[in-house]
């Protein structure tokens, strides 16, 4: 008596067979995930990052003066010099600026 004559005396069709095997590998996959979902090392949380310090703007660094927004043109219109440095960003940056440079 062989282990296929085992088989047929308690599977006795070709599709009781293969629903065993498709059981058998489903039942081996949920015991590997039940597993590994209790093994599971605990993710340690992540130490707070200090906010680096916010640059005024980036064509602060860029142009040479900070260009204006809508948040800070109140403040920013009051000083001459950035006028001054606009007028000359209007004359020969502008085309740059534009162009993504």
């Amino acid at each position: 008596m062989g282990f296929d004559d085992t088989v047929r005396k308690y599977l006795k069709k070709d599709e009781h067979i293969v629903l065993a095997v498709l059981g058998m590998f489903g039942g081996v996959g949920v015991a590997v995930k039940i597993k590994s979902a209790l093994s599971k090392k605990p993710v340690p949380e992540p130490a707070p990052v200090a906010a680096a310090p916010a640059v005024a703007s980036t064509g602060a660094l860029k142009w040479g003066f900070e260009l204006p927004t809508l948040e800070n043109f109140d403040t920013w219109s009051e000083n001459a010099e950035n006028w001054k440095k606009w007028d000359a960003f209007m004359e020969k940056d502008v085309d740059k600026w534009m162009a993504g440079n």
